[in-house]
């Protein structure tokens, strides 16, 4: 009779037991730390669906023309207010330019210059710690005598002088045909070179009377318009320094 007492006093400790541990494994569950990891319950008061790419985040940078002021021996303010006028004018970026005097200082008068690419050089200058004068390929951008600014940077146009090998073919070719003209004797053409300005060509080249080994060479240039349908047409003729009329 005891025997069965405490047999069964020790099957209710045992259900109860497991019990206790269901309620906790269901209570611990519905509150996201199952395995001991906290989440985060937060959406269960939001409404909305969610996905999972982040906007990126939007970072106050400093102006780029701050640093790069301060290292010319600027203040940080003055700097900022000389950043203004590149700003207006359009300018990208100054970390391309260096003073022009490495020994003139910002307490006097200085300028700065810098080369973008092969097209495009910019100037700046800077007269008792402040901006006076800034150009784009000798383009006045801001003028103080001027008024201040006067064009934007993107506003300045840049010619185009890119010269094909098949435009380059052809001037060679018409080239040598004109020249041909100025002389009363046969030719021959070396050193050719190429440069062009939109629809503004120029052609140089060397002349002899055929003889590759004399010293006697005449230096030519040969100017020529496209025009809309792309024929070339001459507008100047100078041989060895002397301008020719056109014939």
């Amino acid at each position: 009779m005891k025997k069965s007492i405490v047999v069964l006093l020790l099957m209710s400790l045992l259900l109860c037991l497991v019990g206790c541990s269901e309620t906790e494994k269901a209570s611990s569950t519905a509150n996201g730390t199952e395995g001991g990891t906290v989440e985060n319950t937060a959406n269960d008061e939001m409404v909305g669906e969610t996905i999972n790419e982040l906007m990126p985040e939007i970072t106050a940078d400093a102006n780029p023309f701050v640093e790069k002021l301060i290292s010319f021996g600027f203040t940080e303010e003055e700097a900022t207010e000389n950043a203004k006028i590149l700003i207006q004018c359009g300018i990208p970026t100054i970390s391309v330019c260096e003073p022009t005097d490495p020994n003139a200082t910002v307490d006097g008068l200085v300028s700065y210059r810098g080369k973008f690419d092969d097209d495009r050089t910019i100037w700046f200058t800077v007269e008792n710690r402040k901006i006076f004068y800034v150009s784009l390929n000798g383009e006045d951008l801001y003028d103080e005598s001027k008024g201040g600014y006067l064009k934007n940077f993107n506003d300045v146009h840049i010619p185009e002088s890119s010269v094909s090998v098949m435009v380059a073919d052809e001037l060679q070719n018409k080239t040598e045909s004109v020249l041909d003209g100025y002389f009363t004797s046969s030719r021959y053409y070396d050193a050719w070179g190429f440069a062009r300005e939109d629809n503004q060509y120029m052609v140089q080249c060397q002349a002899t009377d055929g003889s590759m080994l004399t010293s006697n060479w005449l230096n030519c240039r040969v100017w020529y318009e496209q025009q809309d349908n792309g024929d070339f047409v001459v507008t100047g003729v100078q041989i060895n320094g002397k301008q020719y009329k056109l014939k």
